[in-house]
């Protein structure tokens, strides 16, 4: 099930992938002012017709039929008048591990995978194409170990992932983010791939 689950986690982050490959291409072909006062403007002229393709194939795109047979299995079905009462009331724990777990995820796509390019050049003054360079190759492993991932989790258990995932985090950020602050490239891009590697045990 993780590995069919691979596909969809994989999917979108493919177009993570090209964007960052794009913008590092921009500031390795363009000078510092010319990306600063338009070529900033390339990555959403290129995106603003895809996104028209998104929304006319979702608009135009039809429901799974198990998605039908489920909607109309619950046609009949009395509804909660306060949903929002009862999950607050009687399932107070799986909410709490439900935040938690996309909490997890969530901030840590974005930090490693979003921030960390502005990180690496801002504060640590690595030269911005070679920042989104690392942002790439990171994205690249991220996105082939996540089927490797989904493989282990079969295996092992979601549960056991997400837990070793969970402590791995809280253990290693810190020590890790400060090793990153070390002039040696090599060590900066083995960190970005223990990184996505400990971001992929969280999504699977």
């Amino acid at each position: 099930q993780a590995v069919a689950a691979a596909v969809a986690e994989s999917t979108p982050d493919l177009v993570v992938l090209a964007g960052s490959l794009l913008v590092a291409m921009l500031h390795q072909v363009l000078s510092d002012p010319a990306m600063e006062s338009w070529g900033w403007r390339i990555p959403f002229l290129l995106a603003g017709p895809l996104g028209l393709v998104g929304r006319y194939i979702r608009v135009h795109l039809e429901d799974s039929p198990h998605y039908r047979a489920l909607a109309e299995a619950s046609r009949g079905r009395t509804q909660q008048r306060t949903p929002l009462r009862v999950l607050l009331t009687h399932h107070r724990r799986a909410l709490a591990v439900t935040f938690g777990v996309a909490s997890l995820n969530a901030v840590a796509f974005y930090l490693l995978l979003s921030y960390m390019p502005t990180y690496l050049s801002a504060e640590l003054g690595v030269d911005e194409t070679v920042s989104f360079y690392a942002s790439t190759i990171a994205l690249s492993v991220y996105i082939v170990s996540i089927f490797v991932m989904g493989h282990v989790s079969d295996r092992f258990g979601r549960r056991r992932m997400l837990v070793i995932a969970s402590v791995l985090f809280v253990v290693l950020t810190v020590p890790l983010f400060g090793l990153l602050a070390s002039d040696m490239a090599p060590v900066v891009a083995l960190l970005r791939q223990n990184f996505s590697l400990q971001l992929n045990l969280v999504a699977n």
